[in-house]
Parts: C-alpha cells; sequence; structure tokens
C-alpha cells in the first residue's frame, strides 16, 4: 500500500520518519472489529424480528420505541465525541494562528544559512579559525544580489548556544544576593555585521564592527530583556558584563531572540566577537535581495574560491526553519483535523438516517395534518425540531467532555485557554449547522407529501 500521503504530512524532524508506512496487522484487527460490529449491529434487529410474532410486526404503525432510543443514543454518542474532535482541532487551529503572529525578534524573509566547519588540520585554534570566516564573508559579499552576509555560532532557533554565568557589578537593580545578581545566560558568538544581516534590532548602542575582530575585542552585545532587568531606568551601555569570570564592556543591547522555538522565550541572551570566541562551526548567514536559494551555488563556490575543501554540512533558508519550527504542530493539527472531519461527515449522515426514518414513519401523520390545514413550515419544523433538540443535547454533552479532559490537552495550546469561549462557540455553530442542514434535507420532503397519497399508505 502506497503510504506517501502519510509522509506527506509528517515533519522532516520527525523521529524515524523513514519507518512509517501501513502495520497489516494492525489494519487487519481494525478492519475485524470493524466487520464484527456491522454484523452484531445488523443481526441485532433481525433475531429481534424473528422472535416476533409476524401478526403484530404486519400491524405495527409506529416505530419501536427500543430501536429508535438505541438510534438516538449512537447518534447523541457521535454528536459528543465529534462536538469534542472539534473543539479540539478548534483549539488547536487557534493555538497555531496565535504561533504564527509571535514576533521571533528577528526577520526570516530572503535570509539563506549555511552551515560550515573549519578544518583542525589546515586551521589552528584562535585567530586562524577567525581569520578564515572573514575572508569567506568577504568573498561571499562581493556577489551581486548579496545585501548584508555575517557568521554565528547560533542563529535563531538553533539551540545551539553556550550557557554562561552573568554578573553586572555597577547595576543599579543588584540587591547584593548572588541569586538574584548573578544568572545564567545563552550566549554565543558572532561575527561584524550578524545582527542586522538576520534582521534583529538594535535597540541601543552598535553591533561588532571591524575594530572588534581579534581576541582583545573585550565587548558584548545584550538583549533588551536583560537591560530592562538591571538597568531599568539607565543605559546600560558603557556597564561592565562578568561572563564566567571574564569582564567585557556593554557596546549594544539588542532585540532578545527566540532561540529554541516559537513558544519558548528561552533565556536571556548575550553575544559575543567571534574572534574573541573563535567556534569552528558557524553558520554563515546571508540576505539577499531576491530568492535566497538562487545564490546558494554561487555562495557554495565563493567559499570554494577562498579554501576548496571547504565542507558545507546544510544549506537552508531562514523561511524553512521557520516552517520547520511549525511542523509538529501542523502535523497534530491535520490529523485531529482530519479525524474531526470524519466525525462530523458521520454525524450528519447519523441525523440524516434518523430524520428520514422518522419522516418515512410519520408519512400518514404528516398527511393528515397537511390536509387539516396546516401550514407547511410548522410541519417542516415539527420533523426538524426532534435532531435539533438531539444536537443541541450532544453539544453541551461534547463542551463538558471538552471542559473536563481540557486540562489534559493544555500543553499543545498556546496563547488560548482549553476552555476559550469564542472557539467553542465557533464549533458548536458549526456543528449545530450540520444537524439542521443534515435534518432539513429529509424534513423539507415531508412538506411535499400528497395528503391523498398519505391518506391510502395504510
Amino acid at each position: 500500500m502506497n503510504h506517501g500521503l502519510l509522509l506527506a504530512i509528517a515533519p522532516a524532524g520527525l523521529p524515524r520518519r523513514e519507518e512509517i508506512g501501513i502495520d497489516w496487522l494492525v489494519l487487519a484487527v481494525t478492519l475485524g472489529v470493524a466487520l464484527a460490529i456491522g454484523i452484531g449491529m445488523g443481526l441485532a434487529p433481525a433475531i429481534r424480528t424473528a422472535r416476533s410474532d409476524i401478526a403484530s410486526v404486519l400491524r405495527e404503525k409506529s416505530p419501536s420505541r427500543i430501536g429508535g432510543g438505541i438510534r438516538g443514543a449512537l447518534v447523541l454518542a457521535q454528536l459528543t465525541l465529534s462536538m469534542m474532535l472539534l473543539a479540539g482541532t478548534g483549539l488547536l487551529l487557534g493555538s497555531f494562528v496565535k504561533l504564527t503572529r509571535v514576533d521571533p525578534g528577528f526577520d526570516p524573509n530572503h535570509v539563506l544559512n549555511m552551515q560550515v566547519t573549519a578544518s583542525r588540520a589546515t586551521y589552528a585554534s584562535g585567530q586562524p579559525v577567525a581569520d578564515i570566516y572573514r575572508r569567506y564573508i568577504e568573498a561571499i559579499r562581493a556577489l551581486p544580489g548579496v545585501v548584508s552576509v555575517a557568521a554565528s555560532g547560533a542563529p535563531p532557533l538553533s539551540a545551539g548556544t553556550n550557557q554562561s554565568s552573568l554578573s553586572f557589578p555597577t547595576s543599579p537593580a543588584n540587591t547584593g544576593q548572588r541569586e538574584h545578581d548573578q544568572i545564567l545566560v545563552d550566549d554565543a558568538p558572532h561575527t561584524p555585521g550578524f545582527l542586522a544581516t538576520m534582521g534583529i534590532a538594535l535597540v541601543a548602542g552598535q553591533d561588532f564592527d571591524a575594530s572588534h575582530n581579534d581576541s582583545t575585542a573585550n565587548v558584548v552585545v545584550i538583549d533588551d530583556v536583560l537591560a530592562k532587568r538591571f538597568f531599568p531606568n539607565s543605559s546600560a551601555i558603557g556597564h561592565a558584563a562578568v561572563i564566567d569570570g571574564d569582564t567585557l564592556r556593554i557596546i549594544g543591547v539588542a532585540r532578545h531572540v527566540r532561540m529554541y522555538s516559537f513558544e519558548d522565550e528561552g533565556r536571556v541572551q548575550l553575544w559575543i566577537p567571534h574572534a574573541r570566541l573563535p567556534f569552528r562551526g558557524m553558520v554563515i548567514t546571508v540576505r539577499t535581495s531576491g530568492d535566497p536559494l538562487a545564490l546558494a551555488a554561487d555562495v557554495r563556490r565563493a567559499i570554494h574560491s577562498v579554501d576548496p575543501q571547504q565542507a558545507i554540512a546544510q544549506i537552508d533558508t531562514m523561511d524553512d526553519v521557520v516552517r520547520s519550527s511549525f511542523s509538529q504542530r501542523r502535523l497534530v493539527l491535520v490529523l485531529v483535523g482530519m479525524f474531526a472531519t470524519a466525525a462530523l461527515l458521520l454525524v450528519g449522515l447519523g441525523i440524516y438516517g434518523i430524520t428520514a426514518s422518522s419522516v418515512a414513519q410519520r408519512t400518514r401523520e404528516l398527511g393528515i395534518r397537511i390536509a387539516l390545514g396546516a401550514d407547511r413550515s410548522r410541519v417542516l419544523w415539527s420533523v426538524v425540531g426532534q435532531p435539533t433538540r438531539l444536537v443541541a443535547v450532544g453539544l453541551v454533552l461534547g463542551l463538558a467532555g471538552t471542559w473536563a479532559v481540557g486540562r489534559l490537552a493544555e500543553k499543545l495550546l498556546f496563547g488560548v485557554s482549553a476552555t476559550d469561549p469564542a472557539i467553542l462557540v465557533s464549533v458548536s455553530l458549526v456543528l449545530l449547522g450540520v444537524g439542521i442542514v443534515a435534518s432539513y434535507v429529509p424534513a423539507r420532503r415531508a412538506t411535499r407529501v400528497d395528503p391523498m397519497v398519505a391518506l391510502r399508505s395504510d
């Protein structure tokens, strides 16, 4: 069986994605259970009829209360479960929309990333590593279509930062208590111009420049969360920052960036010049004037013009990175939405079946009412009323079930409550609309009954 559809909706980073397929044993068991239930549901009325007196069955003019009650209970169960699935889909969709509106602190448009690692055999630690990256950047900057280029040890959404101890000796917010004044931060190196290349706004001061391209660059850029916490009523520029015992001078304050995911704000952050912290593994970031992937081959050639042996591990765009960060949420949303759609279809069929059966069994009654002058619209709504009440009960039970299990699903939600009234009201209206439409179609036929035909149907 072709399982391409399963792979199409599975995110690229899903563990063991290549092993996704159809388990024939599970499929066989599922089909067996479905077949057994179908046979059981068909045999029950057959057995009941076989045990009944044939004369009484022939004289029966109204539907069996037991059979009608079972049908109603089954449809009510469908309605309840459908409401819960629809509510789950609505809440996940609301979370997804909220997530896409989060400001990540950077601009992913027109940005190309290339992961590069400077060879240990070719470049000794320290300044030679910083120098080769400087040469790569200069070669790429000369390409047509390149707006700016820089490199970072941990671009946004990479979760590749270090963690360091940080304190500000001259902060007016210090209390003298170490647990308050000294905190753990994410830190990473980058080359001059990285903030502008990645679209990370400077709040105050400046980014690194060419004068900070050696190992004596004792400067640092911190994020605005740190600045607001430790320098709430004054500028952080020029103050000292002690990072793992080294004292650096703050020259800039930049926007906080989502380093791990859109859901997680992450730790507070700071950036150190690459020449001072010469990581071998860096991500070269290129901001382009057009399609970033169109320049990928040229950027690769520019790097190889400096070092033909330099390996490039991965090439992608920041737009792809952002989309990938949503992939697992998108997968859950698609799967739950598929189940909810199937449940909604079954509910519609169930309500249609109940209403159509009721109309068939009440043909004589409806014909007499119309013959006696009953308004056809009243006849219509008298037929629609019963399934509509059933839908209303199912909505109430479904909302109660959603509320009961809502706390278990809180961890899957972002920016919305498990009992968000706007979402729950919206999905309730969808289910109610499906119920009304499904019952209206056969009920409409009831208003077209010819009274004479109905009276002769006995």
